[in-house]
């Protein structure tokens, strides 16, 4: 069983629902539903917090807060074009080939072979991701406190670890269980 950061806003973790035992197409709507919808929702308004902190300040300190700004806004691209892909491609794909073997039928035939090419993909954005946090963890001091910013750090801070939180889960989720689940099958 997995074990994984538990977030107050993501009431299904993987410790309370059996993933592995679900289908896979239950599985990418729950995704959809409980990660990429709340990454739709806080991703602008984090950044928005992030903005407003930077207002006023003088150089020095804006320096921190613009280096945190800066990072945060490429893992925001990143996730949001990455978000992209899974609900276009990648997951129709996956819904495809649990499908077709629900049906007795073998696997779909990809143009670019096997479905593990793009979950290969994913799995670096994941990594990518995972990176952009770290670095996100380390200007706040391990969601401690953001150089420069007083009346809106708790917040802010707050936030930042509910996104982690969250994006903890959400990957594990995605590379643990739904991205081998669907090689599997297609080997089938």
């Amino acid at each position: 069983m997995i074990e994984a950061k538990i977030t107050p806003h993501t009431p299904t973790t993987l410790r309370e629902k059996k993933w592995e035992s679900r289908s896979l197409a239950e599985l990418i709507q729950h995704i959809i539903a409980a990660h990429h919808q709340y990454l739709r929702e806080e991703l602008p308004a984090l950044e928005t917090l992030l903005m407003q902190s930077s207002k006023g300040r003088s150089e020095p300190q804006t320096d921190s807060v613009a280096a945190l700004i800066k990072i945060f806004r490429q893992f925001r691209r990143g996730m949001e074009e990455h978000m992209k892909r899974e609900e276009a491609v990648l997951f129709p794909m996956i819904e495809k080939l649990e499908s077709a073997h629900a049906a007795g039928l073998a696997p779909p035939r990809w143009p670019f072979g096997s479905i593990g090419r793009p979950i290969e993909m994913m799995e670096q954005e994941h990594d990518r991701a995972r990176k952009e946090l770290a670095e996100i963890r380390s200007l706040t001091k391990d969601y401690t406190r953001i150089p420069a910013m007083a009346a809106e750090q708790p917040s802010t801070l707050d936030k930042l670890k509910a996104l982690d939180g969250d994006m903890e889960i959400h990957s594990r989720l995605e590379d643990e269980i739904l991205f081998p689940r669907a090689i599997a099958l297609e080997r089938i």
